[in-house]
């Protein structure tokens, strides 16, 4: 199960290398990210998971205007899982950092950095925090946010990461039970 903050890689990530671009960066600032989806299987009961809030996004081009690097925030939004008439929250403080070397394409790959707070299950699980690389994401298409096109990727490996992070089946277990 891939962790709960990954949620918000639906805008996808943001660059620690430095690549240089033709223009200044494009700033997008408080893109409306609130969505709500339903895990079916979660638990006994379906569990809703609402996500409240704006993102910034601030994106690199090179010279021929493909997008090299992408840095998004998320300041002052939350998650928010209920169930089973019970809920609870946590704030989103995730940055994501993406490196789409040469240029974001369609199908080419991209290096997504992460660093922050993952996730939390109040009184059930101590946080998910700390920072992970994931190498080998795929750029599975485009939103326009303003005017702009911003590459969304998916997938990809774990190539290192630090800090305290629970399993798959723990963080299941605790959102279950902080829903029970």
């Amino acid at each position: 199960m891939r962790r709960f903050a990954c949620v918000l890689v639906v805008l996808a990530a943001g660059v620690v290398v430095g690549v240089s671009s033709a223009a200044a960066p494009t700033q997008l600032k408080e893109i409306d990210v609130s969505d709500s989806f339903v895990i079916p299987d979660l638990c006994s009961f379906p569990v809703t998971v609402t996500i409240s809030g704006t993102a910034n996004v601030t994106l690199w081009t090179n010279s021929a205007g493909a997008v090299v690097r992408e840095l998004d925030t998320a300041p002052g939004s939350t998650s928010t899982f209920s169930g089973n008439g019970n809920s609870f929250s946590f704030p989103n403080s995730l940055v994501a950092r993406t490196d789409y070397g040469s240029g974001a394409a369609l199908g080419g790959s991209a290096t997504v950095t992460l660093s922050g707070l993952f996730g939390h299950v109040p009184g059930f699980l101590s946080s998910d925090a700390g920072r992970q690389v994931i190498v080998n994401a795929t750029v599975v298409g485009f939103a326009s946010v303003q005017g702009v096109e911003i590459p969304l990727t998916d997938g990809g490996d774990v190539s290192t990461q630090s800090g305290h992070f629970n399993s798959g089946d723990a963080i299941g277990a605790a959102i279950c039970g902080a829903l029970t």
